[in-house]
């Protein structure tokens, strides 16, 4: 097992067919929340349409279920990257750094829009 995702369980795998390596995302009781389910196709969607940029984690394959009748678990084939967004953040590397610059500046910019609007209203 590689971690724990947003919504499941990683688990490391080899494609028999390419013998590359590839992560197993596995979502267990898919419909139990209509919010949790809307978020994961949300996440399904937004992931297919920018995965052909080379920061984001591609969708190779997902699995169809055996019987649509008792379809409840859901498996996500993703490329395998060594490491994850969670361990990436908790390192103190160049990402790190450049991620609280990025922060930084939005929490600027947020203020300043903020501070537009409050003077705005409050004037009339």
């Amino acid at each position: 097992m590689l971690g724990r995702g947003s919504y499941g369980f990683v688990c490391e795998a080899k494609n028999l067919v390419t013998g590359q390596k590839c992560a197993i995302k596995k979502v267990a009781d898919v419909f139990a929340n209509l919010v949790e389910a809307k978020r994961l196709l949300r996440e399904l969607r937004i992931l297919r349409v920018l995965s052909k940029h080379n920061q984001i984690v591609e969708i190779i394959d997902l699995l169809p279920p055996k019987d649509m009748g008792t379809f409840d678990t859901l498996y996500i084939v993703f490329e395998y990257v060594d490491t994850d967004l969670a361990k990436l953040i908790g390192t103190h590397s160049v990402f790190y750094y450049h991620a609280r610059k990025v922060y930084y500046v939005g929490n600027v910019v947020w203020f300043g829009i903020y501070s537009f609007v409050r003077n705005c209203s409050s004037r009339y």
